[in-house]
């Protein structure tokens, strides 16, 4: 998927990010950035209205879990309550990683 950093506000110029699809990320982990960082801006191409100027990469070798528990958060509470959140407990991407943080939230209120 692509996101535009300008219209989000967290660029002072056009630019985009561009984050492939976690089958694509296992193929090319280990790969050359420089390999797959051309295949995924020539994926982009034609959503994009601009030439590449400059580039980075980055890879996030953890970024989506394998499975999630879809319990919404763990509360442990030995002493001082903790609470573990995130998107392994609640669903893949950011609005499970969302879901996941109102209901360890809401856990640690009903502790309280």
């Amino acid at each position: 998927w692509l996101a535009d950093n300008h219209h989000k506000g967290v660029s002072a110029v056009p630019a985009v990010t561009i984050h492939s699809s976690p089958t694509f990320a296992a193929e090319f982990l280990e790969s050359d950035p420089t390999e797959w960082s051309k295949l995924l801006i020539d994926a982009a191409a034609h959503h994009v209205d601009s030439t590449v100027t400059s580039f980075k990469t980055h890879r996030w070798r953890y970024a989506e879990p394998q499975r999630t528990l879809d319990s919404g958060a763990i509360i442990l509470d030995d002493g001082a309550p903790v609470v573990l959140a995130g998107e392994v407990f609640a669903g893949a991407k950011v609005e499970g990683a969302h879901a996941s943080g109102r209901a360890g939230a809401n856990s640690l209120l009903e502790v309280l």
